[in-house]
């Protein structure tokens, strides 16, 4: 194994155990559990891919080797398009995601890599005919993701586009694994290029973490705020924000006892028609539907 090979794998496991211990705290975070099985795949293509195949190792039949060298790389290639699909719920991939990988990654795989190369034990004929659909799949694939990015993400969602795309271009250079593998170019180039797009991805993710994490704790701090303050405190600052008139505030008081525009109008010494009026100012104000509504906006949240 190359030292650099054998770097980025102890940095991914680092990264894995990481990433980990973040799903864990928040389960229901699905992008990074998605994350730590991509994670997962590429640790076992480092390993395999910088180990293998080497003759001397004669506990490991040399073929299984090369079948688990290559087997690897079509794992984490596989994976990639039900990544996208799943974790930016890009429901125009789908076909990649499930048949598309089975038809153009994996059965080749099986044809060539396995069943002819077990037969044959040569590896450069399944390499020349077994990379063929692989390739063509491959180049389908990232203009098919490009194309479906822009439309899930069109006019909204800036931030989270941003991310799709970054993570999009952090996974580009895997469609250079097939010119690599066709033409045998050294491990160190192979590895740099396609493991520095997932340390991308790892900085994109925890980039994510620490802006949710960040808006979670303004939540609680808002929250805290909150349940600090007084009914009439929390009255008072959303009469200044919707702009409520003295006027208005009594009524808003009667209101919130239940009482009708009749029984409110007697009270305050005003006609009934002078209440609707007020109240149904408040509700344009506001955006309040009902009265219940109209109460809760002003009495119970900020």
């Amino acid at each position: 194994m190359h030292p650099v090979t054998g770097l980025l794998a102890a940095m991914e496991l680092f990264l894995l155990g990481a990433q980990l211990m973040s799903w864990l705290y928040f389960p229901k975070d699905r992008r990074g559990l998605l994350y730590v099985w991509l994670l997962v795949l590429m640790i076992l293509y480092n390993i395999f891919g910088g180990f293998f195949p080497d003759p001397s190792l004669s506990w490991i039949h040399i073929k299984l080797q090369m079948m688990l060298a290559w087997g690897s790389g079509f794992a984490v290639a596989a994976y990639l398009p039900y990544y996208f699909y799943a974790a930016f719920e890009l429901k125009k991939l789908k076909f990649f995601a499930f048949k598309g990988m089975l038809f153009f990654l994996a059965l080749p795989y099986f044809i060539f890599f396995v069943a002819e190369y077990h037969l044959s034990e040569d590896i450069d004929f399944s390499i020349r005919w077994g990379l063929i659909a692989p390739a063509l799949y491959g180049v389908a694939f990232f203009w098919y993701a490009f194309k479906a990015i822009g439309e899930r993400y069109r006019g909204n969602l800036e931030s989270e586009r941003l991310e799709m795309y970054l993570t999009y271009i952090a996974v580009l250079p895997w469609i250079c694994m097939i010119p690599f593998g066709y033409f045998r170019v050294s491990q160190l180039t192979e590895v740099l290029t396609t493991n520095t797009g997932f340390l991308v991805i790892t900085a994109i993710l925890a980039a994510r973490s620490v802006r949710e994490r960040r808006q979670q704790r303004d939540e609680k701090d808002r929250t805290i705020i909150l349940l600090k303050l007084t009914a009439a405190e929390i009255f008072e600052a959303n009469c200044l924000k919707f702009d409520i008139t003295p006027r208005e505030r009594d009524i808003l008081q009667y209101i919130k006892l239940g009482m009708t525009n009749k029984e409110i109008g007697e009270k305050l010494f005003i006609a009934e028609k002078t209440v609707g009026n007020n109240l149904q100012n408040l509700h344009l104000k506001t955006g309040a539907k009902t009265r219940t509504e109209l109460v809760n906006i002003l009495f119970t949240a900020l």
